[in-house]
């Protein structure tokens, strides 16, 4: 029970604390609203064709540092290699960027040294991944994966590249 000081509508205390509760709910759901995300500019093409895949970022709001990506492909219909995965202009100050593959899944580390010179917020291609669709690739869409690896980034799906039927 309030005493009653703190029971009218009128207290400047009150009014005030209601006011700032009623600013940060406002400011908690526009927060929640602005992701950064990761999608897969897709291609398409037939068996023996190489196409280039972009993997693009969009980061309204914060600017960006570093990233561990893990991607995983359908080696039955797809091939790459590191020398195949190239940085944009988006991640050129990045003094480190190391693509690798094992299996069926591409990681790509980089990040600046010096932090100086991180991926300013907006949208486009951070890399590219150049992939060689294997002569005896069955016709449809085969799926690319961003792997999620931390509990920070649940939502990462499926995406997938269409190609022309075989």
């Amino acid at each position: 029970m309030f005493s009653k000081e703190y029971k009218g509508l009128n207290n400047p205390v009150r009014s005030m604390l209601a006011a700032l509760f009623f600013i940060g709910l406002c400011i908690s759901s526009l927060n929640a609203q602005i992701t950064d995300t990761l999608k897969v500019v897709s291609d398409y093409g037939d068996p023996g064709d190489s196409v280039t895949i972009g993997i693009s970022l969009s980061n309204p709001i914060d600017a960006i540092s570093g990233f561990e990506i893990y991607i995983k492909y359908d080696t039955l219909a797809l091939s790459t290699s590191t020398s195949s995965i190239y940085r944009t202009s988006r991640c050129g100050g990045y003094a480190y960027f190391s693509p690798s593959i094992t299996n069926d899944t591409i990681r790509v580390v980089a990040f600046d040294y010096g932090l100086a010179d991180p991926i300013e917020p907006g949208s486009g291609n951070i890399f590219t991944i150049r992939f060689l669709i294997n002569e005896d690739a069955t016709g449809g869409v085969h799926n690319i994966t961003f792997l999620a690896h931390s509990e920070d980034h649940p939502n990462f799906t499926n995406l997938s590249i269409p190609r022309a039927p075989v």
